[in-house]
């Protein structure tokens, strides 16, 4: 086994990558105290204007099957499962109106390049694959907002849609560099 050191957000970027939480990994469940502290370390990045933040290790194996890169999560699943909340607030926020980025065309990246293959049906389109159990919330979420039922899972997108503008103005300048 190889391992490299990546901006996450290098790691994510592409439509045609997959990620694949295994059936063994637990749900997502992170806690509100798990978001709360992720939200705090990106203030801090913010308020020491700091280019970047460790979001910690995600451990995964390649898989060339297919016609996509596919990566099995093999850890971190929980990140890479809140950072894409985050993205797809961010998103959102954008769509809405309520946050107005510089680049009009910021939203697209984000969705199109770290979030969903607009080529895919919409069965398939999105790039994370979580466990089963997960997979509703996650695709009712990516596809209509959390227009339905309340869950943990929205709840907490709910909380990274109101991000404050300089922790949106710091993903922003991640996702850029």
């Amino acid at each position: 086994m190889k391992g490299s050191e990546t901006k996450l957000i290098k790691y994510m970027e592409g439509a045609d990558k997959r990620f694949v939480i295994p059936v063994y990994q637990r749900n997502y469940d992170w806690k509100i105290e798990n978001c709360k502290q992720l939200y705090d370390d990106l203030v801090k990045v913010v308020r020491n204007n700091r280019k970047n933040h460790f979001f910690g290790s995600i451990v995964s194996t390649y898989n060339p099957d297919g016609d996509n890169e596919e990566y099995q999560i093999i850890d971190g699943q929980q990140r890479l499962t809140t950072v894409s909340l985050l993205l797809l607030a961010m998103y959102n926020l954008i769509r809405q109106g309520k946050v107005l980025p510089a680049d009009n065309r910021l939203s697209d990246r984000i969705y199109e390049d770290y979030l969903v293959d607009k080529y895919q049906p919409e069965e398939t389109r999105i790039k994370l694959k979580p466990i089963k159990n997960d997979r509703p919330r996650i695709t009712t979420i990516s596809t209509t907002g959390f227009r339905r039922k309340r869950s943990r899972l929205m709840n907490y997108f709910r909380r990274f849609a109101a991000l404050r503008s300089s922790v949106f103005a710091l993903i922003l300048m991640i996702i850029r560099s």
